[in-house]
């Protein structure tokens, strides 16, 4: 999407990545002045790089935010970033990231060879990336099926499943798969589940649908559980979506 005072692209991963990443992202700062935004929490960890011209200025891992986080984007910065899933921390990074949870680690210039990569198309570093995830899962142990299931059965329901129900599909007791979230991403699984339904009600706020149409009780519940999140309640969101909440008009359903 374009705009005058920014420029935005969605890419998705390939295939044979989609168990580990949900998605690539570009924004382009076009507005003369530093843009200050809101972003809100969507169940992702992320590798982003901030690049001015073709230079790179920041590189950071955030973890799985739980709250909303202030961001301030300079003019003239593209921001790439990726969005990592549930087992990437695990088989892509090798490491726990539950301890960047609201918080970011700054990364090394040389990792995934960045230092020696030449920035110029969004696509070419789309590819970069997917090669050195590539490389680290097939350097790493196998993946355990189980594991493959209970991510892609929490995308899949984006925060509108019971604990039970989970239990019952993976075959995973509630205890067994809070150990394996807290261990990785640093949340538990009512926590993921909390950031995903809110998430997934973001593009009918956008749209001016301000009560729940499904995966919350009732109206008050649908905004505790906004304000939880964002500090806000959904109309505030609806109404600042083309300035401090610009995210919104990006939110796809997948």
């Amino acid at each position: 999407m374009e705009s005058q005072s920014y420029s935005y692209r969605h890419v998705e991963p390939s295939r044979d990545l989609g168990d580990m990443i949900h998605s690539f992202w570009e924004h382009y700062n076009a507005s003369g002045k530093t843009q200050q935004m809101t972003i809100l929490p969507d169940s992702y960890f992320k590798v982003i790089m901030y690049l001015e011209s073709t230079e790179l200025k920041a590189l950071f891992l955030t973890g799985i935010w739980v709250n909303q986080i202030e961001v301030k984007i300079p003019p003239g910065v593209t921001v790439y970033g990726t969005r990592f899933k549930i087992l990437a921390p695990e088989y892509v990074f090798g490491r726990s990231i539950g301890h960047l949870s609201q918080g970011r680690e700054v990364l090394p210039e040389d990792f995934w060879g960045i230092n020696t990569f030449t920035f110029g198309k969004f696509d070419d570093t789309v590819q970069h990336i997917e090669w050195q995830v590539r490389k680290a899962l097939s350097s790493g142990d196998d993946i355990v099926e189980k594991k493959v299931h209970l991510s892609r059965y929490l995308d899949q329901a984006r925060g509108k499943a019971t604990v039970k129900e989970i239990e019952s599909s993976i075959g995973w007791s509630s205890r067994q798969i809070n150990r394996y979230l807290n261990k990785y991403i640093g949340v538990s699984l009512k926590q993921y589940l909390d950031i995903q339904r809110c998430y997934d009600s973001y593009p009918e706020i956008t749209n001016g649908k301000l009560y729940p149409d499904e995966g919350f009780y009732d109206q008050a519940h649908f905004i505790k559980q906004i304000r939880k999140h964002t500090n806000v309640s959904p109309g505030d969101l609806y109404r600042e979506r083309h300035d401090r909440f610009v995210q919104l008009k990006e939110i796809k359903r997948k």
